[in-house]
């Protein structure tokens, strides 16, 4: 598994309600996020800047995925035999942007619309709209696919996340 160093998140479109944008590992684009909207009155926005990664335990989020030794995810419903629970044992850490100016635990996680984000990054594969209202598609299967990734890049060294709007810092 390639580790990374850098998470870009470039802010592209940004109303009174979501903002959307794009995401990169050491600059590869790889999916689309949502985060609150400008306004900032049902939760407030990461500030424009550099950010240290950590993993983060309890969440209410944690317990819905175990992990395995390696990082992968698996739902915890779908655990149903004695090896797959001898395997994905562990609750999974979320990943936690930390020393944010005056945001507790902003995580990434999965979601779809504004209303599954309180100041959080929620990660998708394509950006769209449901029931329309601006959202991110195919979130769970995009986190279960860059977890692993994030996990094992934060176990083995410092990972940051950056966040821009229009690509300017």
């Amino acid at each position: 598994m390639k580790l990374i160093n850098r998470i870009d998140i470039i802010r592209d479109l940004s109303d009174a309600s979501v903002t959307l944008s794009d995401f990169f590992f050491d600059s590869v684009k790889i999916g689309v996020g949502l985060e609150p909207g400008s306004d900032g009155l049902e939760s407030p926005l990461v500030p424009i800047g550099t950010y240290p990664l950590g993993l983060h335990y309890p969440s209410r989020l944690s317990e819905e995925y175990y992990r395995d030794s390696d990082g992968y995810l698996m739902l915890k419903s779908t655990i149903n035999t004695d090896a797959l629970k001898a395997k994905f044992d562990t609750p999974h850490e979320l990943i936690w942007i930390q020393n944010t100016p005056d945001i507790e635990y902003p995580l990434f996680h999965w979601g779809n619309k504004e209303i599954d984000t309180k100041a959080c990054y929620i990660v998708g594969s394509s950006k769209g709209e449901i029931g329309g209202v601006k959202a991110v598609l195919a979130s769970r299967a995009m986190y279960v696919r860059i977890y692993p990734i994030i996990w094992n890049s934060i176990k083995n060294g410092s990972v940051t996340v950056t966040y821009s709007n229009d690509g300017n810092s």
